[in-house]
């Protein structure tokens, strides 16, 4: 998933850089509901769910993929930390646009590659950095060190995936027997339960709390 959002961030970088104009369709929206079609909506609220039984999607997936936008981002940022790197970026956008997107397209890179690894546990960063110390060596002995230190790592890294599936899997179970508790008393209740239920169905509208 990440790899997929680093994929279509750099696309939006290449895409401004040429430049061309992005578009991004809305799907159509149903007639007849203007209140659900005008009102936010948060995941998992009613709002949503209707539309989903509708075949539409979330406003929150509606919204427009804007390239250009992208760029000036990434090129602000750019220039508030490397201000000399951004005129040099500026002057060559002026004076040999296909070098500029070319040069574009190689930070871009190098950027989202950054942010993955920063994203990564450290244990697999590790891994990554020892990978990219073992092609840089020359000397056959060196890379043999550097191998045996990414044995040692990647074993780590395992070990570290295992202890996390185990963590999640506790959560889980703990989860799934807090809801067989919730089950069995409300079984446990159930006249009591359907009872209430009745009685809230027929209430008068108006004695109800809420109106």
């Amino acid at each position: 998933m990440k790899a997929a959002s680093h994929s279509r961030v750099a696309a939006a970088v290449l895409l401004a850089a040429l430049p061309l104009a992005a578009r991004a369709d809305r799907p159509a929206e149903a007639p007849g509901h203007p209140a659900l079609r005008d009102q936010p909506a948060r995941r998992g609220d009613w709002r949503e769910r209707s539309r989903r039984l509708r075949g539409e999607f979330s406003p929150r997936g509606n919204r427009k993929w804007d390239p250009t936008a992208q760029l000036k981002g990434w090129l602000e940022k750019l220039k508030k930390e490397k201000p000399e790197e951004f005129e040099e970026l500026m002057k060559l956008r002026e004076e040999e646009p296909a070098e500029f997107r070319k040069r574009i397209s190689a930070l871009a890179r190098e950027h989202f590659q950054k942010r993955r690894l920063d994203n990564m546990p450290p244990e697999e960063r590790h891994c990554i950095e020892l990978s990219r110390k073992y092609a840089e060596a020359d000397d056959p002995a060196a890379k043999q060190q550097v191998k045996a230190e990414l044995q040692e790592a990647v074993q780590q890294a395992f070990d570290a995936r295992i202890r996390q599936r185990l963590e999640r899997l506790e959560r889980m179970e703990n989860e799934l027997k807090r809801i067989r508790r919730q089950i069995e008393e409300r079984k446990a209740n159930r006249d009591k339960i359907c009872q209430a239920r009745v009685e809230e169905l027929t209430r008068d509208p108006r004695y109800r709390w809420d109106w």
